[in-house]
């Protein structure tokens, strides 16, 4: 089930740990269900299997992948061992989990696919656009519509892309509010009087 609620959409699109995590969010991001951990057991190696479902639950927190192995919350770390009964790392990093890059890729494609996320296709793509061009028309807040189009992506079962891709869907929302606003200009006020109003 997909997160809801404007606590619950803060991390959506970070690509990295925050410093800290709290009790409830590492219950709602990173408890696993038995299914979680039968699949991990059925796929996966004991020593493989803390990577793994770590990259499940930053993908539910998210909406996208890891980037950064520099970092994980230690209390994140223990809670998620305590429940596949493993030890916890010493450090509170995950490099050491991944000295194989195809490892960390094979982690993240089976974590995206067990949460039920896939990347964006083109009716996705269009759906978001009709979206923000409904907000822009209220708002031509960036930052509020970037976050809208990831919350409309998350809602879709779609992965989050680069912070790019979002503001050029951004991008083009507002200059489709921005044309149609100048159309309607056009249409209701003469010429004459756009010179004299307009550069």
């Amino acid at each position: 089930d997909r997160p809801m609620g404007t606590l619950l959409w803060s991390y959506l699109g970070w690509r990295r740990f925050p410093r800290e995590l709290s009790g409830f969010e590492l219950r709602r991001f990173f408890a696993l269900e038995a299914s979680d951990r039968r699949e991990l057991r059925v796929r996966y190696p004991r020593r493989l299997r803390l990577g793994a479902a770590i990259q499940l639950g930053f993908v539910r927190m998210t909406g996208t992948t890891l980037d950064a192995l520099d970092y994980v919350p230690k209390s994140l770390l223990e809670y998620v061992a305590h429940q596949l009964m493993l030890p916890a790392p010493e450090l509170a990093t995950l490099r050491a989990l991944y000295r194989n890059e195809r490892t960390r890729f094979a982690h993240q494609a089976w974590a995206c696919a067990h949460a039920g996320l896939r990347w964006p296709e083109q009716t996705d793509v269009a759906a978001v656009g009709e979206t923000l061009a409904a907000a822009a028309a209220a708002t031509v807040d960036r930052h509020r519509l970037a976050r809208q189009a990831r919350e409309a992506l998350f809602g879709r079962g779609c992965l989050i892309p680069a912070g790019r891709d979002v503001d050029d869907c951004v991008r083009r929302a507002v200059r489709e509010v921005e044309r149609a606003d100048r159309e309607r200009l056009d249409a209701i006020v003469p010429a004459s009087v756009r010179e004299r109003w307009l550069p």
